[in-house]
């Protein structure tokens, strides 16, 4: 039963980042789309709101990819984490005397 559980993690996670790079470039398409209306409508400069508004979406793009990263490094390469491998102590202490101090 843990063995499906673990297998169906892995799958709806899979399915999560293929969810998540599509919305990611459609996201980027319209961020593209955004700039070069505004830039054709817009006499010369861009005004407070368009910019707004561009620097707004920018960002949410900016933050996708990184949760993508995220979940891609702690899902697939590592394997889920647990709450043991937050609170576990390294295995070997710090040594008691370093170079700085001799």
């Amino acid at each position: 039963m843990f063995a499906f559980l673990k297998r169906y993690e892995k799958w709806m996670i899979q399915a999560l980042m293929v969810m998540m790079a599509v919305v990611l470039g459609l996201a980027t398409i319209d961020l593209g789309w955004i700039i070069i209306k505004d830039l054709i409508e817009s006499p010369f400069f861009l005004s407070v709101d368009q910019l707004l508004d561009i620097f707004g979406l920018f960002m949410l793009v900016v933050i996708g990819i990184e949760l993508l990263e995220t979940i891609m490094k702690t899902y697939l390469t590592q394997g889920s984490l647990t709450m043991r491998s937050f609170f576990q102590w390294p295995s070997s202490p710090l040594p008691a005397r370093s170079s700085f101090w001799t």
